[in-house]
């Protein structure tokens, strides 16, 4: 992929959809294949955590129309900048980075994001990593010269 190369609608639509429906129903995984090992997680603070995280985020009113506006926001603000370095990378921690947040907040949607999630734009495609470790998917590839 060239140094040059943006995000072009197609990636940006597949992204906000991604974003969208994992927001209906996030993941909350800190622990990945580390589960289980009292070492990762002494006393099951983690683990707690995480189900707390559930248990808010089952209790969200979802609505429809501000998923749609956020994914509507999302792919607005992907399309065309940079698929490379920070702009090309979008992730969660335990919160949202600012491009998530800030079509969050224009779609007025308040949602939790699924923590430890990230997303790459590389030669057409999209990549997730969805939880603590997971390795990244391809969610898009697009067909060069199709």
């Amino acid at each position: 992929m060239g140094s040059d190369e943006r995000i072009t609608q197609p990636q940006a639509e597949a992204a906000a959809k991604w974003w969208a429906d994992a927001l209906r129903n996030p993941k909350f995984d800190t622990l990945g294949e580390t589960r289980g090992d009292q070492r990762s997680d002494p006393g099951g603070r983690v683990a707690m955590a995480e189900v707390m995280a559930t248990v808010m985020a089952a209790q969200q009113e979802p609505n429809d129309e501000a998923f749609e506006r956020f994914a509507v926001a999302l792919a607005k603000a992907l399309t065309g900048i940079s698929a490379h370095g920070y702009a090309g990378h979008i992730s969660v921690d335990y919160g949202p980075c600012a491009v998530l947040s800030d079509a969050a907040n224009a779609a007025e949607l308040k949602a939790l994001f699924p923590w430890k999630t990230h997303m790459t734009f590389n030669d057409g495609g999209v990549q997730v990593s969805y939880g603590y470790g997971a390795p990244y998917k391809e969610i898009l590839l697009e067909q060069k010269g199709a």
